[in-house]
């Protein structure tokens, strides 16, 4: 049903769908791949796996291209976790942010840990940093290591950061605009950068040090900044661990 379709309330305004089928996306396919309850047909589920026996990757992905990613979701959930990791790996430039968020909690964490880490990292650039944290928390150190060393420096840096604060806390769900610069500068270089002003946040009251690897190695306070001499490192400020 198209919104012009729906019903008006007596205040003009739309009233909400009936059923949790029509509150599916409106750009959902609707074709011989689903049933008349708008889920996937058995017939296709089957033609997917055979494809995955066979070994056959572009039948697979020419199959699932055309999925909006709610039915991906749901195509990944009907597998076994073989296949499924069979599925994610034949169609992983597929597996968006849209697909993972309607993966239940359990499948979602089972393909982080299955997928490759630039294609997770694929799946993070596209997720705001608290969304991002919410996916990769439950992972291991190593596969959280893996996942970030392909993730932008800036992106990375606020991860890490909120990675950092135990589970729950404000620390953990805070939103984070941030500058980061690397550790080799003084007081001086980081004020002409600030000064210069491009790609800079709106607020911000805290600096990240970066290494050479664009790795975190600590923090300035911008109050700390701004009372040191100019020539004063960067290093120097940064509380001592």
């Amino acid at each position: 049903m198209s919104e012009s379709d729906r019903p008006l309330d007596d205040d003009g305004f739309l009233l909400a769908r009936e059923s949790a089928d029509e509150a599916r996306p409106d750009d959902r396919i609707d074709d011989e791949r689903m049933d008349e309850e708008n889920t996937l047909k058995k017939e296709y589920v089957e033609a997917v796996e055979q494809a995955l026996e066979d070994g056959d990757t572009k039948a697979v992905y020419e199959l699932v291209e055309p999925l909006h990613p709610a039915d991906i979701a749901d195509l990944l959930e009907l597998f076994e976790r073989e296949q499924r990791y069979q599925l994610a790996a034949a169609i992983t430039d597929l597996m968006t942010s849209e697909v993972v968020a309607e993966l239940n909690d359990y499948v979602r964490e089972d393909m982080m840990e299955a997928l490759p880490p630039e294609a997770v990292a694929q799946i993070v650039d596209q997720l705001e940093t608290d969304d991002a944290v919410q996916l990769i928390e439950d992972l291991d150190e190593a596969n959280q290591r893996a996942i970030l060393a392909e993730v932008e420096m800036e992106d990375r840096i606020a991860i890490q950061s909120a990675l950092s604060y135990p589970e729950e806390t404000a620390g953990r769900l805070m939103s984070r605009d941030f500058v980061a610069v690397p550790e080799h500068l003084t007081v001086g270089d980081l004020i002409d950068f600030l000064r210069d002003g491009r790609d800079l946040p709106d607020d911000f009251y805290e600096i990240f040090v970066v290494d050479e690897k664009h790795h975190p190695v600590g923090t300035c306070a911008l109050s700390w900044v701004l009372r040191a001499p100019r020539t004063i490192p960067l290093a120097v400020l940064m509380p001592i661990a």
